[in-house]
C-alpha cells in the first residue's frame, strides 16, 4: 500500500475555543526525549536527553523526586506490563534495565544506536535500533533479532537477519490498550527487492506487531508531506490508530489497512506535535504544527477530534508546545504528555468542565 494524499478534511467554521488553559506543565531542564508511567509506584519516568539521566517525576506533587543514571544519554523508555522492569533505549547504542523490584541495574552494549523500545502484553520487549528489530528478555537480558515480512501492492518483502542489515534512521511505536497489537512509523532504507522501496527521500514504512508473531510485518508505505509528528496513537484493539497525520482502520475480515482520515494543512514535522487515542471517550487529542507555523510561532492549543473522521469538536488552549509521545493512566482519567520544556499533565475530566 503506498500512501499519498487523498484528500483535505475541512475544519469547521464555527468550533468552540474554551476558555482558560487546560493541563499543567511540569517544567524540566534540559530536553525530555520520552517518558514511562509506573502506577504502582505513583511516578513518572522522563528519559532527558540533555542531562543524559532519567529523571523520577511523583505524582503526588509532580516533583522530581530522584535520578536514575544511565551509561549513555536515553532516548526511549519502556515498561514491562508488571512495571517491574522499565528498559531505557540509549541513543549511542546499547539498553539500560532497571529490575525495579530487586533495585538493580544491567547495561547492555549494542553496536547501533536504539530508536525504540516497547513492551505489548507479553513479557518481552520489542527493540528498533539503526540495523534492525529484536526482541528482548529483559529478566536475562537475551536479545533475539526479528525478521520483517509483508507485501506492498505487488511487492514482497522479506528480510532476514543476518543476510542484508537494513538501515533505520527514525522510528517511533504506539501499543493498543490491550497490549496486542503495536504500530511502528519507520524510516527504512535497504529494503530488499529494491523496487519495494519508497520514493526518495520519504522513505517512511508503517509496520504492525502481534506478541506472538515471529517477524515485524510491514503494512504500508510512503507519504508526502513525512508522517510528522514522530507519535503513532493507537486505540484499545488495535482496528484504529493515527500514524503521523494519518488515521488509518484495518479491514477485520481482510486484514487491509486503509486511510480513514487525515489531518488538514499539515507540514509533517518529524520532532513537533504529538497525539493521543482516548478509546473511553471516544476522542483524539492532537497538537500539531500546521503549514506555515511552528510550535513556537502562535499559542498551543489542543484539537479535541472525532475518532472516526478527525472533525474538530472543540480547541483548548494548553500551557506548553507537545513534542512527542503521550501516556494515559489505566483508567484514561490522565493523559501525560513530552512537552518542549517538560512534561504535560491534563486531568481529562476537567476537559468537559471548562467554560465555552
Amino acid at each position: 500500500m503506498t500512501l499519498r494524499r487523498l484528500f483535505w478534511l475541512p475544519l469547521a467554521l464555527a468550533i468552540p475555543l474554551l476558555g482558560g488553559t487546560f493541563g499543567r506543565l511540569v517544567p524540566m531542564r534540559g530536553t525530555i526525549a520520552d517518558i514511562a508511567l509506573d502506577e504502582r509506584r505513583q511516578v513518572l519516568y522522563a528519559a532527558n536527553f540533555t542531562a543524559g539521566r532519567i529523571e523520577v517525576v511523583s505524582l503526588s506533587d509532580y516533583k522530581v523526586k530522584s535520578v536514575l543514571l544511565t551509561p549513555e544519554t536515553p532516548s526511549t523508555l519502556a515498561l514491562s506490563p508488571d512495571q517491574r522492569f522499565l528498559v531505557a533505549g540509549l541513543f549511542l547504542g546499547g539498553l539500560t534495565i532497571f529490575d525495579l523490584d530487586a533495585d538493580q541495574r544491567r547495561d547492555l552494549a549494542m553496536p547501533s544506536n536504539v530508536l525504540a523500545v516497547v513492551f505489548a502484553a507479553g513479557p518481552q520487549a520489542l527493540v528498533v535500533t539503526r540495523t534492525g528489530f529484536y526482541l528482548l528478555d529483559p529478566l536475562t537480558g537475551n536479545m533475539v533479532a526479528m525478521p520483517i515480512s509483508g507485501s506492498l501492492g505487488s511487492c514482497q518483502i522479506a528480510v532476514d537477519p543476518g543476510v542484508k542489515p537494513v538501515d533505520i534512521s527514525g522510528a517511533t511505536v504506539g501499543v493498543s490498550g490491550d497490549g496486542q497489537t503495536v504500530y511502528m512509523l519507520a524510516r527504512i532504507e535497504n529494503i530488499e527487492p529494491p523496487t519495494c522501496e519508497p520514493s526518495s527521500p520519504d522513505r517512511f514504512y508503517l509496520l504492525q506487531y502481534h506478541p506472538l508473531d515471529t517477524s515485524v510485518r510491514i503494512t504500508a508505505s510512503q507519504s508526502k508531506p513525512p508522517l510528522g509528528p514522530r507519535v503513532v496513537s493507537v486505540d484499545r484493539d488495535g482496528r484504529n490508530y493515527l500514524a503521523g497525520w494519518l488515521l488509518f482502520s484495518e479491514d477485520p475480515d481482510t486484514g487491509i489497512h486503509f486511510v480513514r482520515a487525515q489531518l488538514p494543512n499539515i507540514n509533517g514535522v518529524y520532532a513537533l506535535g504529538g497525539h493521543a487515542y482516548d478509546y473511553r471517550r471516544n476522542r483524539i487529542y492532537a497538537q500539531v504544527p500546521v503549514l506555515n507555523n511552528t510550535a513556537t510561532s502562535a499559542p498551543p492549543v489542543l484539537h479535541v477530534m472525532d475518532t472516526d473522521n478527525l472533525a474538530v469538536r472543540e480547541i483548548v488552549k494548553i500551557p506548553n508546545p507537545i513534542a512527542g509521545r503521550t501516556l494515559f493512566t489505566a483508567d484514561l482519567n490522565y493523559m501525560f504528555a513530552v512537552a518542549e520544556s517538560g512534561v504535560l499533565v491534563f486531568p481529562l475530566d476537567e476537559l468537559d468542565t471548562l467554560p465555552r
